[in-house]
């Protein structure tokens, strides 16, 4: 081998060296960065006419498909989870516990006790006065409560429109990206970094949306969601989203007052919705127009069982056909063919309201009764305090047709958010566990300092070989010069 040929072998070396030091000094510093993979010098023998030495093919990121691809669905899983979760935390507080004052159950039990007391001494007015302030908590108590519910729907569709922003932003970047990996490819330059940051922004999709990719040429990918829909290929999907700014109980995507997600202003199907379904975005319609839906439905229950309890004429003898009893729609008499949001309009008789122009002695004589009667009469309030207790079938749907008392009611409503929040917690405990298990998977197949610091030592010895070969080289030309 000539002394030039030496001399190219040991400069490729050195070259191939530094390179190599590079990169472990950035797998080092990159070890907590997100997103960042293991980078790996490919290397080849430059041997050939006239040449030799070792030729830099190229960087690579190690990374394995499949197990980030795993991890991607756990991120998704876990990301659905919590948002359900602190929905149906948050909607569990709403309505408390049996024990708690302010509960449901507890201001219908109010009632019941204001009751029988104003039955004992019907001539009270204090006692009827109780009896009243009793009535408006419990109203006051449902109002709020289907007000709170729709507060939460209103919160969960201004997220929408927020995630779907963000849907956009991330799928132009992952367009941008792939442009750029390509051009750079084709160039001949690294794509490692911009890999790195690609991998991150569809880390941030899938969280909305679940995906899958597809390689294309020239380290392009496409991707897609979970359920199949094409978010970007060729070009990056453009979603809309039109909020209101109040919704209503009875407002739905069945009747077009509330929307679904639309392309170039094209509302997508339901079957379409599912493609999308898995991660936050569908988790945030899950609460708008399911979950809040059906606390809707059982607070109405409530309300309704209320109302029809005190609008039956043998509690209130003075009713006649049309009247409203001591419970009301707004005023009016309930409709059952109007019984959603029902909870959001009931309130106390004004007739018996002295507050709205009434008089304390209807809720002792009967909402329609035109004079005061006797002083002592308790029927009509001891009919009131039995009616709460009496075993009826609520006629709601949202509710299990079993008969209860109006308590037992509000207890089986109140129950069942608590065993809806133990069920979406327990999802939560296990995509969690599932999450963590697949990151520190995947994190096994990321930077090892160990391994880098072996790499280091191996490469120093590398340079140190190249650089004496350089040495000899040196001192041989020199000892031919001196000749």
């Amino acid at each position: 081998m000539s002394i030039s040929a030496s001399l190219q072998n040991a400069l490729t070396g050195l070259t191939a060296s530094s390179k190599a030091a590079q990169l472990v000094s950035s797998n080092m510093a990159n070890v907590m960065t997100e997103g960042y993979a293991t980078r790996e010098i490919e290397l080849s023998s430059a041997a050939g006419a006239g040449s030799g030495g070792v030729r830099v093919d190229g960087i690579t990121r190690s990374v394995d498909p499949v197990i980030l691809a795993d991890r991607r669905g756990a991120d998704a899983e876990l990301t659905e989870a919590s948002t359900l979760s602190d929905y149906m935390t948050r909607l569990e507080r709403a309505f408390g516990i049996p024990d708690d004052a302010d509960s449901l159950n507890s201001r219908i039990n109010d009632l019941e006790t204001a009751l029988i007391s104003a039955s004992s001494r019907p001539d009270s007015e204090p006692r009827l006065r109780q009896l009243l302030d009793s009535a408006v908590n419990l109203t006051d108590t449902l109002n709020g409560l289907s007000d709170g519910i729709q507060s939460m729907r209103l919160e969960a569709e201004k997220a929408i429109e927020s995630a779907v922003g963000q849907l956009n932003t991330k799928l132009e970047a992952v367009h941008e990206l792939n442009r750029d990996i390509t051009q750079a490819t084709v160039a001949g330059r690294s794509t490692a970094a911009l890999e790195d940051a690609r991998q991150v922004t569809l880390d941030a999709i899938n969280e909305l949306v679940p995906i899958r990719l597809m390689q294309r040429d020239n380290g392009a990918v496409a991707v897609l969601s979970a359920g199949g829909q094409v978010l970007v290929d060729s070009t990056a999907k453009s979603y809309e989203f039109t909020p209101v700014n109040a919704i209503e109980a009875d407002m739905a995507v069945s009747d077009g007052s509330l929307d679904r997600i639309s392309i170039d202003g094209e509302e997508l199907t339901a079957s379409q919705m599912s493609q999308l379904s898995g991660g936050k975005l569908s988790a945030l319609f899950t609460v708008r127009d399911d979950m809040m839906v059906d606390a809707q439905s059982k607070v109405d229950a409530v309300a309704r069982d209320l109302i029809d309890r005190f609008q039956d004429s043998a509690v209130d003898t003075s009713l006649l056909a049309g009247d409203p009893g001591l419970f009301t729609d707004n005023g009016a008499l309930f409709d059952a063919a109007d019984e959603v949001g029902i909870a959001q309009r009931i309130s106390v008789n004004d007739a018996a309201n002295p507050d709205e122009g009434g008089e304390l002695w209807r809720l002792r004589d009967g909402m329609s009764a035109l004079t005061q009667g006797n002083g002592g009469n308790s029927a009509i309030l001891q009919a009131g305090a039995m009616v709460l207790t009496e075993q009826r079938s609520p006629s709601s749907t949202g509710v299990s047709d079993l008969s209860r008392t109006s308590s037992a009611l509000a207890s089986d409503v109140l129950s069942y958010f608590g065993v809806a929040r133990q069920n979406v917690e327990a999802d939560l405990s296990y995509a969690a566990s599932k999450h963590t298990e697949l990151t520190l998977l995947q994190m096994e197949g990321g930077v090892d300092t160990d391994q880098e610091t072996q790499k280091l030592l191996l490469i120093e010895q590398s340079y140190q070989a190249n650089a004496r070969v350089m040495a000899v080289i040196d001192e041989m030309m020199d000892t031919i010069l001196r000749i």
